[in-house]
Parts: C-alpha cells; sequence; structure tokens
C-alpha cells in the first residue's frame, strides 16, 4: 500500500519530528528490540560476506534505539554515524536531521532502514535515493527489497532501480545465524536485499 492510499497525512505525520511520531517510532522500536534484530544479525555477520571499500562514511538510516549503530561504531569506529530524526538513547554518533535536508556525502556502507517499507514508503524511497547516488564504486546498500511484497509496498522494481544508480542487487548471504533468524520466525532475510553500486 502506498502513501497515498494510506494518506499523505499519515506519511507526514510520522516522518516528521512530532510528538506522535516520536511515540510511533518509540512503539514500532520497542516492539522490534532485540540481539536477534534483523539489523543486529547483519551487522554481527555480513562482514564475513561482504568487502567494504576503505573510502566513505558506514550510515545507518532510521536507528531507532541504537543497538545496530553501537554494533557497526565497533567495528568501524569514527567512519561510522546514524542519521534519524530521534535519538532516543542519546548514542554519541547519532545525529538527529531528516534524511530529506541531509546533504551528500560518499557512503562505503548504509543500512536504509528509515522509515518503513508498507507504512512511509515515500521516505524509504527517498532514503534509497539519497544512499544509492551517494555510494562509492563497491559501496554497499543493505535495505528492505527485491522481494515481490515489499517492491510492491514500495512501488519499485528494486533491480530496476538500483540500475538506474549504476548499481545492481544482491540476495542476503548465507551464514548460520542468519539462518538462525529466520527460524526464529519474527523476521526473515527474503524480504531484504544488498545493492552495490557497480566499479
Amino acid at each position: 500500500m502506498t502513501d497515498s492510499v494510506k494518506g499523505n497525512s499519515l506519511a507526514q505525520q510520522f516522518t516528521s519530528k512530532t510528538d506522535n511520531a516520536k511515540k510511533f517510532w518509540y512503539d514500532q522500536s520497542i516492539d522490534y528490540l532485540s540481539w536477534m534484530q534483523k539489523t543486529c544479525v547483519y551487522h554481527r555477520c555480513l562482514w564475513d560476506h561482504l568487502d567494504i571499500p576503505a573510502e566513505g562514511k558506514i550510515v545507518q538510516l532510521g536507528v531507532g534505539f541504537g543497538l545496530s549503530l553501537e554494533l557497526l561504531y565497533q567495528r568501524f569506529g569514527a567512519r561510522t554515524m546514524g542519521i534519524d530524526i530521534f535519538n532516543y538513547c542519546d548514542h554519541p554518533v547519532l545525529y538527529v536531521q531528516d534524511i530529506r535536508e541531509t546533504k551528500d556525502f560518499k557512503l562505503a556502507y548504509v543500512h536504509c532502514n528509515v522509515g518503513n517499507f508498507n507504512t512511509t514508503p515515500s521516505i524509504r524511497k527517498h532514503g534509497l535515493e539519497w544512499s544509492l547516488r551517494n555510494l562509492v564504486p563497491g559501496g554497499k546498500c543493505v535495505t528492505a527489497g527485491n522481494d515481490p511484497w515489499v517492491d510492491s509496498e514500495l512501488g519499485i522494481n528494486m533491480k530496476k532501480f538500483a540500475s538506474v544508480h549504476d548499481c545492481h542487487v544482491l540476495d542476503i548471504p548465507n551464514d548460520p545465524l542468519i539462518t538462525k533468524m529466520n527460524q526464529i520466525g519474527k523476521y526473515h532475510s527474503k524480504h531484504d536485499c544488498i545493492i552495490v553500486k557497480n566499479q
């Protein structure tokens, strides 16, 4: 379902820095607070499968309570930053800003988790466009997509969308921790993909 079906007021209500949005995303984040949440799982095991360029920042768009951002920070140090309209836990490398107002800079890796693909697809697409535009050659973007349900909600074909931005799409790799996450059943990697900037 797109923003236009759900109503632009919903998208504006939950993608701007308002009290309603702060409560909405807090409640969403609480529901998914776990070290087995997929972003935490990915940020613990993807590095065994991906080469990350030496140039560019390591960024998470849409941070929640910052567990997975902390995993990135522990691995990549000063290269790491989070971008979100709220900083619930005062994480020191989370920058409180709206992705629609964020300036371009070089990215080696980005997890695009801003908004939600089925609740606020417009802000997610904006985050994806910003992410893919700023990837350095060989840079990686992990996000929901390349799945019929997700692509339908976003209103795009992820492979075509990536191609327009000089990128290609890979599946999330097989890894024992990802398999365990899938078996638990709250999340599934089949809904996600890795978008790689062509070299």
